[in-house]
C-alpha cells in the first residue's frame, strides 16, 4: 500500500482534540522512533529525547533506521487501527440499514 506515511502521522497529531491527547501522540511517536516495533519501549521519556537530540549528527544508516521506524509506526496505525475501524464501521452500517 502506498501512502505518505509522515503526512499520515502529522494528520493524526493535527486531529487530536485535546492537549493531553497531543502529548500522548507525541510521546508515542518519539518513543516509537527510539524503539524497534515489538520491543519494550523506553519508559524514561528524557532518555528518548536524549537519543533523538543528536539526530543531525548521526550517520546515514542510523538516520535510515529511525526513518524506517516512522514507516513502521504509520503502517502499524493503518493495519492495526484505521483498516480494522473501516471494516467495523462498514459492517455496523450493514446491520443498521
Amino acid at each position: 500500500m502506498e501512502y505518505k506515511r509522515a503526512r499520515l502521522l502529522q494528520l493524526v497529531y493535527d486531529h487530536v482534540i485535546s492537549d493531553l491527547g497531543r502529548d500522548n501522540i507525541l510521546r508515542y511517536f518519539l518513543t516509537a522512533m527510539t524503539t524497534p516495533l515489538g520491543e519494550n519501549p523506553i519508559t524514561d521519556f528524557s532518555h528518548v529525547l536524549a537519543i533523538l537530540a543528536d539526530f543531525g549528527d548521526r550517520n546515514t544508516s542510523e538516520k535510515d533506521e529511525i526513518m524506517e521506524r516512522v514507516k513502521e509506526l504509520a503502517d502499524h496505525l493503518v493495519e492495526g487501527f484505521f483498516l480494522p475501524s473501516k471494516f467495523i464501521a462498514a459492517n455496523m452500517l450493514r446491520f443498521i440499514c
